[in-house]
């Protein structure tokens, strides 16, 4: 599985580049539930064919995942 690129929990924004992940991919939420601070999440055109778990970001305001081959979304209520 992909791992994001680590980065600390006082960040605001995470972009994350286009994927040249061959095969379609689950966002791995473990490591994003600890940035408490994130405001906006960049996640176009990844191949990501899952998310969920992203409702202990208390802080999103943004979340791009356009271009992906999401099926399933979940953990979006507050």
């Amino acid at each position: 599985m992909h791992q994001p690129s680590r980065m600390s929990s006082a960040h605001k924004r995470w972009l994350v580049p286009t994927s040249t992940m061959q095969s379609d991919i689950a966002l791995p939420t473990q490591g994003l539930n600890k940035m408490s601070q994130l405001e906006l999440l960049e996640l176009g055109d990844n191949r990501i064919s899952q998310v969920d778990g992203l409702n202990k970001l208390q802080n999103l305001r943004e979340l791009w995942l356009g271009r992906n081959r999401i099926a399933s979304i979940s953990g979006l209520s507050r």
